[in-house]
């Protein structure tokens, strides 16, 4: 589980409190300095690994 901007703004804390039946959990990246990697297969990788989380059971 990333500590990405969700997760440190509340927003799934609300929704986990609201909707408990749902089994919310945060899927993000990780903190960083810049927001891109710089590397087009990198960024590729990450976005096909939080998706993949993301739709996971």
């Amino acid at each position: 589980m990333g500590t990405g901007r969700t997760a440190q703004h509340g927003r799934l804390g609300h929704l986990v409190l609201s909707h408990p039946g749902y089994h919310w959990r945060c899927v993000s990246r990780h903190t960083a300095a810049s927001p891109a990697t710089g590397f087009l297969k990198k960024h590729e990788k990450e976005q096909m690994e939080l998706v993949e989380q993301a739709f996971a059971k």
